[in-house]
């Protein structure tokens, strides 16, 4: 077959493996019916296909121009560029949502360790003694900054990439570990799972790590020391540690004792086997779980599909996905390769990526990732091979240099785009978002203190299960986040909060009555309900902002005044248009108002002209006065009444004019409010506004 015919089909077979992946992604229901793929793929319609393709074209032309680029690398520094790539394309992703059911636990366990020590998570119940751990004493030493975990998440990912490119070398062939770290550090869920607070991709490094240092320990019994600590932190990272380390390294050693040790085979591997066996039995709970699936069809976990069988399909869909569809074809190529070569150092890959399909009582995306290591070497395996040919019957297959290239390049780098530009549209729309943008949100409003109340089943819960994202709020703020439970909660806090956000996963329509107790002196500023996915409802985040509106989003020109009225704030709204806001509130307590309220201001201006504007804001929205802008002559004094209707409130805009934006001072002598439902005022003298 020519180059340029063998080129097109592979260009053209890649592209549209990946728009089928597009459209899966996008129209997932006949695709995904009834299995937990459709839970998380369900209702994403924000992706662009166009633009998703258009970035996979230039990926398919990028690939097929590095085809003719001659790169001689010294071998020494392979895995710094493995680890030097794979951190950087990691570190494009760390703006994404890093929140999960289970992350908002393991950040409770850090935090209790960072504030009391590991005694008190210990005696509080944890099952996970590494990485909450790690994170607790790093917490310590740097604070809680998102920052130091996405370091060390990112380095353990890049790690893993490294240690899977050794483990290619030492079974086969320089080659194979480039190829094979390569496309592992592409896989688009692996990416962008690797900054996060979760333990699966700490988890992946760890029993990576085994599996190497057991092959390296027949050739220098020092590495038993590192397979040993390996294999500790494996069983103590996550549960399901001990249930990959059962399947894996009885495959190990298997082929270690074939290859170097057969004539004690017969001796060694019934141990091996019944020791296996029991340690998986009796550390992950197999019988009591997976073999009551196997045998009844009852539901574990939160698994709804009970089926022994009835798992790998689901994983099985899903690969094609989250590793790529060059990748996954590649994997499940290598039996055959198994049996044409009689290269049984892929029994080693082959039983990691099977088992787990089968292993696994929750078929979620992140529970295959210890086996993505597994993925990379079977596929790199065959891809090698298909440099030098492979021949089933009368089929064979050979690629010339620049083609294998081309297949190669393409894999990895459309890969890589689907992470950077593909998965992030997803994760803009998903729900763990408006826990993150709450948290910037009140950040950029540079409040120190805040209230949390969640609302679940129609009371006020203690935000503590690690089935909420709520409590992880104070991951993304640096505000002071203090939660609440039963009645009343504010009056137990030693200052006013000066924000509540109120946590729910229902409309605000069906909240308790009595939320307004706690709402009344304070208003709606923002919303955050981004997801919401297979019918389940988001957790939608809402703001609530003091009826004494004083933020400090722009220091250098606030001002604030009226603090007597709690109802008075000024703001330079457009430093560039000499334009202050000043908003007067109608009473907090406005609902007992049963008429119309006229508010009066009396407006003193200094050496400058003054206009000043009214708008009214009601439930729908914000209307300007008829009345239009209202002119005030340097040195004079106005007064200006407004009629205020029941729950609505006014804003006064104040502009100079003429303006020049050149660093002048505006002075505004006097200003005085005056409410008849008060029957009161308050006047505020010299201000000098610098714009």
């Amino acid at each position: 077959m020519g180059n340029k015919k063998t080129s097109i089909i592979i260009a053209s077979s890649v592209l549209f493996s990946y728009g089928v992946i597009l459209l899966l992604i996008k129209y997932p229901a006949s695709y995904t019916s009834g299995s937990p793929v459709a839970l998380f793929w369900s209702g994403v319609p924000t992706i662009s296909l166009g633009k998703s393709l258009l970035f996979l074209t230039y990926a398919l032309i990028f690939s097929y121009l590095l085809t003719n680029v001659k790169m001689e690398l010294d071998k020494r520094y392979v895995p710094v560029l493995l680890f030097s790539s794979a951190f950087v394309i990691s570190m494009l992703l760390w703006n994404m949502p890093e929140v999960n059911n289970d992350y908002s636990y393991y950040f409770d366990v850090a935090r209790t360790i960072e504030i009391n020590g590991f005694s008190q998570a210990y005696q509080l119940g944890t099952t996970y003694f590494v990485m909450p751990v790690l994170d607790g004493y790093l917490f310590k030493l740097f604070g809680e900054e998102r920052i130091i975990i996405q370091i060390l998440r990112t380095a353990l990912f890049a790690l893993t990439i490294v240690v899977t490119y050794h483990i290619g070398k030492e079974l086969w062939n320089e080659k194979v570990g480039l190829v094979a770290g390569a496309l592992l550090l592409s896989f688009p869920y692996f990416l962008t799972k690797s900054h996060l607070m979760l333990i699966d991709v700490p988890l992946a490094f760890f029993i990576t790590l085994s599996v190497f240092a057991v092959i390296k320990a027949h050739k220098n019994m020092k590495w038993w020391a590192i397979a040993i600590v390996a294999v500790f932190l494996t069983l103590f990272t996550k549960k399901t540690g001990v249930v990959h380390l059962g399947y894996i390294m009885p495959a190990v050693l298997l082929v270690l004792f074939a290859k170097y040790r057969w004539k004690i085979l017969k001796i060694t591997m019934p141990i091996l086997i019944v020791a296996g066996f029991i340690v998986l039995t009796n550390f992950s709970g197999f019988i009591e779980g997976n073999l009551q699936i196997v045998l009844y069809g009852q539901s574990v976990a939160y698994t709804s599909h009970g089926i022994f069988w009835l798992n790998p399909q689901y994983f099985l869909k899903s690969l094609p996905i989250v590793i790529g569809p060059v990748a996954a074809i590649l994997a499940f190529c290598s039996p055959v390769l198994l049996l044409k070569k009689r290269d049984y150092n892929l029994l080693i890959p082959i039983i990691w990526m099977i088992f787990p399909l089968f292993l696994m009582v929750n078929p979620a995306f992140r529970h295959l990732i210890p086996a993505y290591p597994a993925y990379a070497l079977a596929a790199a395996v065959v891809l090698v091979e298909l440099e030098k040919g492979i021949s089933i019957g009368k089929i064979s297959l050979k690629l010339d240099e620049k083609n294998w290239k081309f297949l190669f390049s393409s894999a990895v780098l459309l890969c890589i785009f689907m992470a950077l530009f593909v998965f992030p549209q997803i994760e803009a729309t998903h729900e763990d978002m408006n826990v993150k943008e709450a948290g910037e949100y009140i950040d950029q409003m540079e409040l120190n203190e805040i209230a949390v109340l969640q609302i679940k089943n129609e009371n006020f819960v203690f935000i503590g299960d690690n089935k909420n994202a709520a409590n992880m709020l104070d991951y993304y703020t640096k505000a002071k986040v203090t939660y609440y439970q039963n009645a009343d909660p504010l009056k137990k806090q030693s200052s006013v909060p000066e924000a509540i956000v109120v946590v729910t996963e229902t409309p605000m329509s069906d909240m308790p009555e009595d939320l307004d107790i706690y709402l009344k002196d304070y208003y709606l500023s923002k919303i955050f309900s981004k997801g919401d996915y297979g019918g389940f409802s988001p957790i939608i985040f809402r703001v609530y902002l003091p009826q004494i509106e004083y933020h400090s989003r722009y220091p250098e020109f606030m001002q604030k005044i009226g603090k007597g009225m709690k109802t008075e704030v000024w703001e330079v709204a457009n430093p560039n248009a000499g334009l202050l806001n000043f908003i007067t509130w109608t009473p907090s307590d406005r609902k007992i108002l049963d008429k119309n309220v006229n508010v009066t201001w009396t407006i003193e201006a200094g050496d400058e002209p003054l206009e000043v504007g009214f708008y009214y804001r009601k439930s729908d929205g914000f209307f300007a006065d008829k009345e239009g802008m209202e002119k005030i002559p340097e040195g004079s004094t106005v007064e200006i009444t407004r009629m205020i209707e029941p729950s609505q409130t006014m804003g006064t805009f104040i502009r100079a004019v003429p303006f020049e934006a050149n660093g002048k001072e505006i002075k505004i002598i006097n200003v005085t409010f005056r409410s008849e439902f008060y029957n009161t005022s308050v006047s505020r003298d010299m201000k000098r506004f610098k714009f």
